[in-house]
């Protein structure tokens, strides 16, 4: 991007090269929300290229390795580590954990494919990693009370050390 001023040291009239570089043409991302309808929306993307955005899902591909593939229901977003508010809202992004009903069995699943530019939700079943992340996050806070009671048992400690050497510097 070019400097706002002019070797002459005028002011150019806009900031960038040009206001019509389709760059610089854009829109809101896509925040694929839990739904229960599938709504796509296709657009046109840059090089004669559309592209799928995912408004509203409800089913998602389970994809269990060695080419087996299973459709279930999204029943909730768990986790979202784009944006934690994205967990509350129920927003699908890549690497989320889901809620899912496959074969009648709920389950968590990390999201794999990218919603908002896809079309379509993959996922691979929740390993045991970032289900022991998600509980690790929930950690406890120690409040003043708590940090005082072991310096508090420290100094006690120190002080009947004192008094030993003390007494058998008495005797």
């Amino acid at each position: 991007m070019k400097s706002r001023r002019k070797p002459s040291s005028g002011i150019r009239k806009t900031p960038n090269r040009s206001t019509k570089k389709l760059a610089w043409k854009g829109s809101q991302p896509t925040e694929t929300k839990v739904s229960d309808k599938n709504e796509v929306r296709v657009v046109s993307g840059r090089g004669n290229t559309t592209k799928a955005k995912l408004k509203y899902a409800n089913t998602v591909t389970l994809n269990k390795g060695s080419g087996k593939a299973e459709t279930g229901t999204i029943l909730r977003v768990v986790e979202n580590s784009a944006n934690r508010q994205y967990a509350r809202q129920d927003v699908i992004t890549k690497n989320a954990i889901i809620e899912i009903e496959v074969a009648g069995k709920k389950q968590l699943a990390r999201v794999t494919s990218r919603p908002g530019q896809d079309g379509i939700v993959s996922a691979v079943p929740a390993t045991e990693d970032e289900l022991l992340e998600k509980k690790k996050g929930k950690k406890k806070v120690k409040t003043e009370s708590d940090k005082k009671k072991p310096a508090k048992k420290e100094k006690e400690a120190g002080k009947d050390d004192e008094q030993q050497a003390e007494s058998a510097d008495n005797e």
